[in-house]
């Protein structure tokens, strides 16, 4: 194609790189048109203007190797820059490798993410097809700070759209939920538990957990509500339970206890255990009156009675305290035969140390005074 002298000397005081690159090109001469055509990419990707550089690769058929320096140049200019999004585009419009690009994707993805501009964020994500290892645990993030700003739409939509599970939803909103329990704020606790369909055994839980707290530090109006909002059943409370009234017992406040026992239908045998516990415990103490009260509330039978003061009785006799295990075996009826061979070991331990006061008490309230079979068993016994 043949050019007018006008055309020549347009191009040749032209100072965009474009128009001559345009001339050259109409006049066939395509190397010196895709010099020109080079210089004007250069200079429209180092201005941001990406379209602009695309189009003109495009238009002249630049070949990667002839551009490739200058989009890499380009590319990691931004970065530094900070400039991700730009960065990523220029990796992608010009077809470098996903691996030179995909590193700023994800930090424009964070970037959006954090400013809280989710839908660019999203974009960003789609776009670049950033793999979801890469972001999940900053979307569990962002996910709790939506619930814990009570943006529970935005939530359910990053719980679904990143696919996250069950019980890490519940181990993103756990502290929340506990917050809004421990506050009394049990409708905001159920509107995030239906927002995000928390498992029931999940909220569960949560609701076990302030009713023991509340329990133990003696709110039991508190405690009672929760178990009734949430419906929590007796056996998963037991335990504080038991341990509660376990301290009422010891302390001898029985109306609190029996009521407990009552309202918590608490398990037989460990009520029997406990009771058992504190009967033994009395018995050193020598307070009869209220093991007998005891041992009648509970059933504990004569026979775990006189067993638990059987022992009893041989600790204090071992311990020297003759008048204290004198008066639990008149008080119990303790028969002869189940201790008379620690009574024979400590009558014969005061003889031998010349406690003979200590000897004749022994033999009297505990063998009697007469010889009789008594008698006779020391004699043979020396």
């Amino acid at each position: 194609m043949k050019t007018s002298e006008d055309d020549k000397n347009r191009t040749k005081y032209a100072k965009d790189n474009l128009t001559k690159a345009r001339y050259y090109k109409s006049a066939g001469d395509f190397k010196k048109s895709k010099e020109f055509a080079i210089e004007e990419f250069k200079l429209k990707i180092i201005q941001g203007n990406l379209k602009m550089a695309e189009m003109i690769q495009k238009e002249f058929n630049l070949p990667a190797e002839a551009v490739n320096s200058y989009v890499l140049n380009a590319l990691e200019k931004n970065k530094e820059k900070g400039k991700h999004e730009i960065a990523a585009r220029i990796g992608k419009i010009f077809k470098l490798s996903p691996d030179k690009y995909i590193s700023s994707a994800i930090k424009a993805f964070e970037t959006y993410i954090k400013m809280e501009m989710y839908k660019k964020a999203f974009q960003i994500e789609k776009e670049f097809s950033i793999p979801y290892n890469e972001i999940k645990n900053l979307m569990i993030e962002i996910f709790e700070l939506n619930v814990s700003k009570k943006r529970f739409e935005m939530a359910v939509f990053i719980a679904k759209e990143y696919k996250i599970s069950g019980e890490r939803v519940m181990n993103a909103t756990e502290k929340t939920l506990r917050n809004y329990v421990y506050s009394n704020r049990f409708d905001e606790a159920d509107e995030l538990c239906d927002s995000l369909k928390i498992p029931k055994r999940s909220l569960m839980k949560v609701a076990v957990d302030e009713f023991k707290r509340r329990f133990n530090s003696g709110d039991y109006a508190g405690a009672t509500f929760i178990k009734k909002h949430y419906k929590i059943p007796n056996e998963n409370v037991h335990g504080i339970v038991l341990k509660v009234f376990n301290y009422h017992i010891n302390k001898k406040i029985f109306d609190v206890s029996k009521s407990l026992l009552k309202e918590y239908s608490l398990p037989k045998e460990k009520v029997r255990s406990i009771a058992e516990k504190v009967v033994e415990d009395l018995l050193a103490k020598n307070d009869f009156a209220t093991i007998h009260k005891i041992s009648k509330e509970y059933s504990l039978g004569k026979d775990f009675i006189k067993n638990a003061a059987v022992k009893v009785f041989k600790e204090k006799m071992t311990q020297k305290k003759y008048n204290t295990a004198i008066n639990m075996k008149n008080e119990f009826k303790i028969p002869r035969d189940q201790i008379l061979n620690t009574v024979i070991k400590e009558y014969k331990n005061c003889v031998n140390s010349k406690q003979i006061r200590l000897a004749e008490l022994i033999k009297r309230e505990c063998l009697g005074e007469k010889e009789g079979f008594w008698g006779k068993l020391l004699k043979k016994s020396k």
